[in-house]
């Protein structure tokens, strides 16, 4: 089953949209609803909505319209629920903020309306889709989004709240164009080091554990870079500190690990590693928890 459609399969729905000026429906003239299968009906579009950007914001605006919330048997039914929640956020880069945080913040507090299962079904869903790091649609900003939908809406009992607040939280840390959090850490020699003072154009900032394969696939892609004045910190940040004093790093990386009774894990989100942080000069965060091919494909466009 394909739960997470590709961005593609969103722009045919919309181009098609745009030419029928109708809902999914093709414009047929559908038949009694007792004889139809359950299905996530699109909200009919109005005609006189005519580019792809109106037509869009209509569609994150009323998308759940027509979903039964109280209806806790469509949590189950991943084939119309989820692939209709997958469908939705292929939708979020094409409108603006303003209309997905009205959008999001009402469909949560529908879903709470429905039915608490409802609800924390709808929650799994952001987290899965936005916030776990093996998702292709993984983005903070729009996770942050649905947080503070979730935290603001009264009708949510206070107990639902404690995960995402923390969860925003962390997500808040080290944002796009925000300046880094400084920590310290520790040089093989035992010398103390902050990220401050590590200096040039760039810095890569790479967390990482010497008995990870995906670490070990980016440690080689990175060991490759040759963009000038880059600086690369590899960073180890759990407990067995003889285990990374026996790995090898390329020469001329800075090398260092953070005690775990330091704290200073906190300062990152380290939701999973290997995480990969691109800052520039100014430690200005340009990539956050980045995808190895993210940060290449950066350097190779600004060549």
């Amino acid at each position: 089953m394909k739960t997470m459609k590709r961005l593609n399969s969103t722009l045919l729905l919309l181009a098609f949209l745009t030419a029928s000026g109708c809902s999914g429906q093709g414009g047929k003239q559908q038949t009694s609803q007792a004889s139809q299968p359950a299905a996530f009906t699109l909200p009919k579009v109005p005609i006189i909505l005519q580019t792809p950007e109106e037509i869009t914001a209509f569609l994150v605006s009323h998308y759940w319209d027509n979903f039964n919330f109280a209806d806790t048997s469509l949590s189950g039914k991943a084939d119309i629920t989820e692939q209709a929640f997958a469908d939705y956020v292929n939708f979020f880069p094409h409108t603006t903020n303003d209309v997905i945080e009205k959008s999001v913040s009402s469909m949560l507090h529908e879903a709470m309306t429905g039915s608490e299962d409802m609800f924390l079904h709808f929650e799994g869903l952001y987290e899965k889709y936005l916030y776990n790091p093996n998702s292709p649609f993984r983005n903070d900003a729009y996770y942050i989004i649905a947080l503070q939908s979730i935290i603001a809406d009264k009708l949510v009992d206070e107990s639902f709240k404690i995960r995402p607040r923390y969860q925003l939280e962390m997500a808040l840390k080290n944002r796009q164009g925000t300046i880094a959090n400084d920590f310290g850490f520790t040089l093989g020699n035992g010398r103390k080091m902050k990220l401050s003072q590590v200096s040039g154009s760039y810095t890569v900032l790479f967390f990482n554990n010497p008995d990870c394969q995906e670490c070990e696939h980016m440690k080689e892609v990175l060991s490759r870079l040759t963009v000038p004045g880059v600086r690369i910190v590899a960073i180890y940040p759990d407990e067995d500190v003889e285990l990374w004093k026996k790995a090898a790093y390329p020469k001329g990386w800075v090398n260092g690990y953070i005690g775990q009774e330091s704290g200073e894990q906190q300062s990152y989100d380290l939701r999973a590693i290997p995480c990969l942080y691109l800052l520039d000069k100014d430690k200005k965060v340009i990539l956050k928890d980045a995808r190895v091919e993210e940060l290449v494909n950066y350097f190779q466009a600004t060549d």
